[in-house]
């Protein structure tokens, strides 16, 4: 199964809203989406996503801990490319090496 992506994630939070609960329409239309991708979302994998996202910004909400933060600079981790760490990288390579 591949990995969701942050469009996917709004497109089932976009749908949700519009239909409810129909989990079967919105995987469909997920499906028709992904442009005849190799990996079919299925209606139970969708009501699990949502229900992911969903508890994850309840819990932003509510000012509670949330585990998918980076730990450098605490940004939520999900497509999150780290600058600190790409700064850390860059200096590595243009610092001489030892012999």
């Amino acid at each position: 199964m591949k990995a969701w992506t942050p469009s996917e994630d709004a497109l089932i939070l976009d749908l949700a809203q519009t239909l409810g609960t129909r989990w079967k329409r919105i995987a469909e239309i997920i499906n028709e989406s992904s442009g005849g991708s190799t990996c079919e979302r299925t209606v139970a994998s969708l009501r699990n996503r949502y229900h992911r996202i969903k508890k994850g910004q309840s819990a932003v909400a509510e000012g509670g801990i949330v585990k998918n933060k980076c730990g450098v600079c605490g940004q939520l981790k999900r497509g999150h490319v780290c600058r600190p760490q790409t700064l850390i990288a860059a200096a590595a390579e243009d610092m001489p090496k030892a012999q």
